[in-house]
């Protein structure tokens, strides 16, 4: 792979390293921070210059957790993925069905629809907790992290 000017690559040799880092470079305090000196369109790699991410210790129980839940977001965005492609996928199988194949089509959707749902909020959750631990390892607050949120939620309308 040969990153360009828009891509940043961080060389990782471990798994759970590479969660880890994927956990702090997508929490609502690193979108924050980055948001609030980059141009979405224009966005650079200098995030790691700016972004302070504590090396990777396999003996710290706060590096392992977002390891995991990191993991466990990454599998998850890929169902999500997933079912969005299946939707995709029916939607424009819908195109000239009729009748009864047409109600199948409709009931899957709505199914899907569901799921789809389900699996957002189940992401959502894991996010609130990656947000949550990463807080705690910068020492930051209840009280400041629900600030970060409200401040990133602003920025980005």
């Amino acid at each position: 792979m040969v990153p360009d000017h828009k891509l940043m690559f961080v060389p990782i040799n471990k798994k759970d390293k590479a969660y880890y880092v994927s956990a702090i470079l997508n929490s609502t305090m690193t979108q924050l921070i980055v948001a609030s000196y980059a141009i979405e369109t224009s966005m650079n790699t200098h995030v790691l210059n700016n972004v302070n991410v504590p090396t990777f210790d396999p003996s710290n129980e706060i590096h392992l957790e977002l390891a995991e839940l990191s993991k466990k977001a990454h599998e998850i965005a890929a169902e999500k993925y997933r079912l969005l492609d299946e939707l995709k996928a029916l939607k424009k199988s819908l195109k000239g069905t009729k009748g009864e194949e047409r109600k199948r089509a409709k009931e899957k959707m709505t199914a899907l629809k569901e799921k789809l749902s389900e699996v957002e909020e189940e992401l959502k959750k894991i996010e609130e907790e990656i947000d949550e631990k990463v807080a705690r390892l910068y020492g930051i607050t209840d009280e400041e992290l629900e600030e970060i949120e409200r401040l990133f939620g602003v920025l980005m309308g």
